[in-house]
């Protein structure tokens, strides 16, 4: 944050940051929205944890209205009975 943008307090964090952040993680292509999801819950910890601290209130947390990204579902395919009764267990 301080090389790229001068950013040195946490205090000076805005949404907007957060919301670069995550375009250009997307940009690289390199991580999916599951991950990208997990870095903004870690986020949203540690943005909790400096306004509990009373650094910043709670309408300055920045993480306080980005929401999370849509993730794919992913199904789990599980056997049925039909596929079970077919299956040797010896």
């Amino acid at each position: 944050m301080e090389k790229e943008l001068g950013i040195v307090e946490v205090e000076d964090v805005s949404q907007l940051h957060i919301k670069k952040y995550i375009q250009e993680r997307q940009r690289l292509g390199r991580e999916v929205n599951r991950t990208l999801n997990n870095n903004l819950a870690t986020l949203k910890v540690f943005f909790q944890y400096i306004v509990n601290e009373e650094f910043i209130d709670e309408q300055s947390n920045p993480k306080r209205r980005i929401r999370n990204l849509k993730e794919e579902k992913t199904v789990i395919v599980t056997f049925n009975d039909e596929k079970c009764r077919g299956l040797s267990m010896t």
